[in-house]
């Protein structure tokens, strides 16, 4: 058993490691995804590729920022990328978010992301994603918003999707998608946008849903010709409360 003075001195040397700031193994871990992103993404086509592949610190590369030195945002939006997302980016570790939207990205959406368990901001609309939602992204604890609109998903909406308990927006408009509403989607009582219109969607909205309607802002379930009758509670949220989402937050 280690005595008190040890222990302390563990604690010490712990808290110098950390205010030392990370490891050079870790910030070298961390250039390497952003070369695979560069390269995966047809980097030499991007509009804008300030500083990337330079010798400058990667916080100095355009669209990336950083905290504490370890990248913890990545921003490239109207920007030509293309190609596939690059599984390596689950190793960005202190990522919290991730927006790409209005690029040519395609392929899956990597199921690795999943591992990114500080991303609040999963943005990557008006892309050419395929394939089907990842069920793994249910484990995202952290997640807020999750915004895949405009792309071409297939497949059903996950049921473990439904353990996304902070996520706060929830849009899969114009897209594939079909199948049966999970009841599971009642459980994300945080969710202020849930917009699923323009896909192929069947059956009944469930009843578990009309727990959301407490704190909804806006849902929208139109042109999903397969759909039975949606609820009152929501088809008719206050006009105030719409109005009130679309100037805070575009959608």
């Amino acid at each position: 058993m280690k005595t008190l003075p040890a222990c302390l001195g563990l604690l010490f040397l712990a808290l110098v490691l950390a205010a030392c700031g990370p490891s050079a193994a870790t910030l070298e871990r961390e250039r390497a995804v952003l070369v695979a992103f560069y390269e995966g993404t047809n980097g030499p086509e991007w509009v804008d590729q300030r500083g990337w592949l330079s010798d400058a610190p990667v916080c100095e590369w355009y669209g990336v920022t950083c905290d504490g030195g370890r990248v913890v945002s990545l921003t490239m939006n109207w920007n030509n990328l293309t190609g596939q997302l690059p599984a390596e980016m689950a190793q960005l570790t202190q990522l919290h978010t991730l927006v790409l939207y209005y690029n040519k990205l395609s392929g899956a959406l990597p199921p690795e992301l999943a591992e990114l368990q500080k991303l609040n901001a999963l943005i990557l609309h008006h892309n050419y994603f395929e394939g089907e939602l990842p069920p793994a992204y249910g484990q995202m604890a952290s997640l807020r918003i999750l915004d895949l609109e405009g792309n071409k998903l297939t497949g059903r909406l996950p049921d473990s999707w439904g353990q996304l308990r902070s996520l706060e927006i929830l849009n899969l408009r114009h897209n594939r998608l079909s199948g049966e509403l999970p009841a599971s989607i009642g459980q994300l009582t945080q969710l202020q946008g849930l917009l699923l219109s323009s896909n192929d969607f069947e059956g009944q909205v469930p009843q578990e849903w009309l727990a959301l309607a407490d704190n909804l802002l806006m849902f929208g379930l139109y042109a999903n010709p397969r759909i039975g009758e949606i609820p009152f509670e929501l088809e008719n949220l206050p006009r105030s409360r719409l109005e009130f989402l679309s100037e805070r937050s575009g959608y």
